[in-house]
């Protein structure tokens, strides 16, 4: 490896950035390069191509055909991801030690995974997590009381189900016309999300793997997999089929890369399966119908503690404190501390501060901070913002 640091470290920002439009894009399939991907990944490890292709609209769906097929199929997860991957990574350690740049490659290694835009953590394992709650909670007949969680509708799973049968032998089929739908079936598919490619959604075990066969490293048997990975969701591979399922058209985050909508679903598939999500926690639909209506009797009846606090941020905290009656407990130079009783919740308390520096207009904003129930004043509560005691807060002396 000859080449300057530099220009590894300019090559790793824009393969970096690559990745990262990659797992969030909601670009239609090339038929033709996922075929050709498909095709490679066999061929490279010595297997007969499969005998078709299977082509779903999302991971939900992808996880049931598997839970299907693996009853007349061969999952070859383990031989077609699993063994080359580890096999490639382990020949990039060895080729750097033997080129002298094992030290560049752990940094780079670490400059990856260190990584705002952590992709396994907002959106796989949302999405993982979805797949199992939604298909428990239906097929178990044991609905959340709370509904804290989102169920695919009965139009979506018919549409799932139809595109499946579409696309099965007979042998299949029957299987398929025998099959049992209940606790058992769930966690079959839920098992599916775990033995499968995430296309390119899989930062974690490809990018570095891809970055150094962009900077020359010979890595052979993983060639079908990056090709495959830049064109495709979520795939399965067994021996007879491989499953294949399109991007979201629609994947929406907010600015730390964490799964967020208030006005609808995060994720919505083509086959009407959506997860609803908000600063990266998995939401049911009537938080998002909150906020088209929001009022204080939907947060004061809401029994989920966690959902009641999203209600209550999309309220808006400081209209909340003043239209539930919050009470004003203390006042100092530091602020205000406010507090709101909860019979099912620890008491909301929150320190009304000033802006230190005036907008441009010369005004100065308040702010509502949210702190732990024990405080007692504002200056402690002020305080604690800051990692500090009230002993040790001094803001007359702040840099």
């Amino acid at each position: 490896m000859t080449v300057a640091y530099e220009t590894i470290r300019k090559a790793l920002w824009l393969h970096r950035s690559e990745w990262q439009k990659r797992a969030y894009s909601n670009e239609d399939l090339n038929v033709e390069g996922v075929q050709h991907a498909v095709a490679q990944i066999y061929m490279d490890a010595g297997l007969p191509p499969p005998e078709r292709l299977v082509w779903l609209d999302s991971p939900l769906a992808g996880s049931v055909a598997a839970a299907i097929f693996e009853r007349t199929c061969e999952n070859l997860f383990d031989k077609l991801w699993n063994k080359p991957v580890g096999l490639m990574t382990q020949k990039l350690w060895h080729d750097a030690e033997t080129a002298g740049t094992t030290e560049l490659w752990k940094d780079i290694d670490l400059q990856l995974k260190a990584a705002p835009l952590d992709v396994a953590k907002n959106i796989v394992e949302p999405v993982r997590t979805q797949i199992s709650t939604q298909l428990s909670l239906r097929f178990t007949r044991m609905g959340d009381p709370h509904e804290r969680h989102q169920i695919f509708t009965e139009d979506t799973w018919s549409y799932i189900l139809a595109r499946i049968e579409q696309q099965l032998s007979e042998e299949d089929f029957a299987v398929l016309s025998k099959l049992v739908f209940d606790a058992n079936f769930a966690t079959a598919c839920a098992r599916q999300s775990w033995y499968c490619g995430l296309g390119g959604q899989d930062g974690d075990n490809l990018e570095l793997i891809s970055f150094a066969h962009l900077m020359g490293f010979e890595l052979p048997a993983v060639r079908g997999l990056l090709a495959l990975s830049r064109q495709t969701n979520w795939f399965w591979m067994f021996d007879k089929v491989c499953i294949v399922t399109y991007r979201p058209p629609m994947l929406l985050t907010d600015m730390q890369g964490r799964l967020h909508n208030e006005h609808g679903p995060a994720i919505e598939h083509n086959d009407g399966w959506c997860v609803y999500a908000r600063k990266g926690s998995p939401i049911p639909e009537r938080v998002i119908r909150f906020g088209y209506r929001k009022n204080l009797q939907d947060i004061d009846h809401e029994q989920n503690l966690e959902i009641r606090r999203h209600l209550i941020e999309m309220y808006g905290i400081e209209q909340y404190l003043k239209d539930a009656e919050a009470v004003k407990i203390q006042e100092d130079e530091c602020g205000a501390l406010y507090v709101k009783d909860d019979i099912m919740d620890e008491s909301l308390k929150m320190v009304k501060v000033l802006n230190s520096t005036p907008e441009p207009d010369g005004s100065i904003n308040t702010y509502f901070l949210r702190v732990p129930p024990d405080m007692k004043t504002a200056r402690e509560a002020v305080a604690w913002t800051f990692f500090m005691t009230e002993d040790e807060y001094h803001p007359d002396i702040e840099t």
